[in-house]
């Protein structure tokens, strides 16, 4: 069986550095738990940060920033109304306070899904690539608000943009995460880099 991501790069995916390929091999009974810590987390205006401290209790975002930030990061698969479902639980532990960054995505006409949050507010589709030195290169696309049961297009003006490239280090042995995401109108929101492991671990 192949991950959804697998899938969606066909070929170029055996491009990816050995370690991501294995990384990014989530399916069902085979998860993915890594810890590590933030390099930094930064980014937003006071406005910005106003707005994103709504999203902390939805799991979404968060206005707390900080310097080596310890995480963890919990991706598996599972079987849902015959949609596989990879989940992506995040979590950063501030000094005095523990906040969330969740997701789904799933495969749907050869295209990467996320749903932000829990319950989902956000949803967008994924554009997948792998770059020259073999690392994962993510940038959102479309974007909608979900309300009940309904997704609502953005307008392109009020898109969260994302641009994530995911290596692997080979001296440090440890995979390295850089993520921005800004907007039209506000500018960046937040970004930040961060080093992880993978870990043994009983997580279901």
């Amino acid at each position: 069986m192949h991950s959804i991501y697998e899938e969606v790069l066909g070929e170029s995916y055996k491009k990816l550095h050995p370690q991501l390929q294995r990384r990014y091999a989530i399916i069902e009974n085979r998860p993915f738990i890594a810890e590590g810590k933030m390099e930094y987390i930064t980014g937003g205006s006071f406005l910005v940060r106003i707005l994103l401290r709504i999203g902390a209790p939805l799991r979404l975002f968060f206005a707390e920033r900080g310097r080596n930030t310890p995480f963890r990061i919990c991706n598996f698969c599972e079987n849902r109304d015959g949609y596989r479902i990879v989940r992506w639980e995040r979590t950063f532990l501030f000094p005095h306070v523990k906040r969330y960054f969740d997701a789904y995505m799933f495969l749907q006409d050869n295209e990467v899904v996320d749903y932000f949050g829990k319950p989902p507010l956000l949803v967008s589709t994924l554009f997948f690539r792998v770059n020259e030195l073999g690392a994962m290169c993510i940038t959102t696309k479309k974007q909608w608000i979900r309300i009940g049961k309904w997704n609502i297009q953005l307008a392109k003006k009020l898109y969260g943009h994302a641009e994530i490239e995911e290596t692997f280090d080979e001296s440090l042995q440890c995979f390295i995460i850089i993520v921005r995401v800004s907007n039209p109108i506000l500018g960046e929101l937040f970004s930040y880099k961060g080093t992880f492991r993978e870990i043994e671990s009983d997580y279901k």
